[in-house]
């Protein structure tokens, strides 16, 4: 296999990037075809005055193209700017080869181009896949055997709009009537789920703290009421594809963040046993870059609950899978 690549870049005025021409190579033969090439961007500050620098890159592979077969070209985007880039779209041409004889007519090579959803490529190095189809029809002529063939890219973009930051508190939720001793471990969590899976997202969820209200055995509430259990913060760096709630799913371990055994709250007050008659809630600062997002949280006091006595968020106590011991019911999902 032979390739053949090279780069050069167009400047881009207003906040529109305009994807420079570029080549890659695609090469037919015994052994197949492939492709191999990136473009980069150069930025006009204004109408008047153009100056390299901010840039992003394409590059791309593709191997086992043969007469009569289509196969996906994978382009990835880098982005090496400050700020994230929304692409809107991807233009993927053929312009000739080296055999004489061997055009890039749709004849020898036939390319696709990608048109949306637009994507989101993370700053600071941010890279985002993107796959195309690319044919190479039964109707190649036999002057293209071992040819190599150059593709040009193109394409559009725009910076892409700030995170969103929201800072929103869940609840109240309840989960009965829970009776519970001095030392009973507690336990709590919270999941997050892109909505539009499409695209990369960044997630950055902090300032995590959950409050669960107690009261003495008649009653009054003591003095260190409520129960504040503050939980690490979670950044997410998603790629696309990527679905469902996470992290981990169900009551396993890895969706209890923090874990807290009881204080004794109650000493001298009544029987000296806690209650907690639900009304949980929970606070954070979530910021979505990508894609919009839901978030929630669950808490479990599994010796109230199912008569065993655990720590949910140890992953020997409570493994992948998920005790039946853990299961708290999850809050209303938020929007961010």
């Amino acid at each position: 296999m032979r390739t053949r690549s090279t780069r050069r870049g167009v400047a881009w005025a207003a906040a529109i990037l305009v994807l420079a021409v570029g080549t890659a190579a695609a090469t037919q033969g015994a052994g197949g075809a492939g492709s191999r090439g990136a473009v980069y961007l150069g930025m006009r500050l204004d109408a008047h005055h153009s100056k390299p620098g901010h840039v992003f890159y394409i590059s791309g592979d593709v191997s086992g193209l043969t007469p009569g077969t289509t196969t996906m070209l994978d382009l990835t985007v880098t982005n090496p700017n400050p700020v994230a880039l929304s692409v809107k779209s991807l233009t993927v041409h053929a312009t000739g080869s080296d055999q004489p004889g061997c055009n890039a007519s749709p004849l020898n090579i036939r390319t696709s181009n990608y048109n949306g959803p637009r994507f989101i490529v993370p700053a600071g190095n941010g890279t985002a896949a993107i796959s195309v189809p690319i044919t190479m029809p039964t109707t190649v002529d036999e002057a293209c055997q071992d040819a190599t063939f150059d593709l040009k890219y193109g394409g559009r973009a725009v910076q892409a709009s700030g995170p969103v930051i929201k800072t929103l508190t869940i609840g109240l939720v309840g989960q009965g009537n829970l009776r519970f001793a001095p030392g009973s471990w507690i336990a709590t969590g919270f999941q997050i789920r892109i909505k539009q899976t499409s695209a990369p997202a960044i997630i950055d969820v902090t300032d995590v703290t959950v409050s669960l209200p107690v009261f003495c055995s008649d009653g009054s509430t003591p003095a260190g009421g409520p129960l504040v259990l503050a939980l690490p913060d979670r950044l997410f760096a998603l790629a696309a594809g990527t679905s469902g709630w996470l992290p981990g799913s169900g009551s396993s371990w890895v969706t209890y963040q923090a874990a807290v055994q009881a204080p004794n709250l109650c000493a001298g007050i009544g029987s000296g046993a806690l209650r907690n008659a639900g009304r949980a809630s929970m606070t954070a600062t979530v910021s979505a870059t990508g894609s919009p997002v839901w978030i929630r949280f669950h808490d479990v006091i599994p010796v109230a609950r199912h008569g065993h006595d655990l720590d949910c968020s140890s992953p020997v106590a409570n493994p992948g899978a998920g005790s039946p011991n853990c299961v708290g019911a999850w809050s209303r999902k938020v929007a961010v």
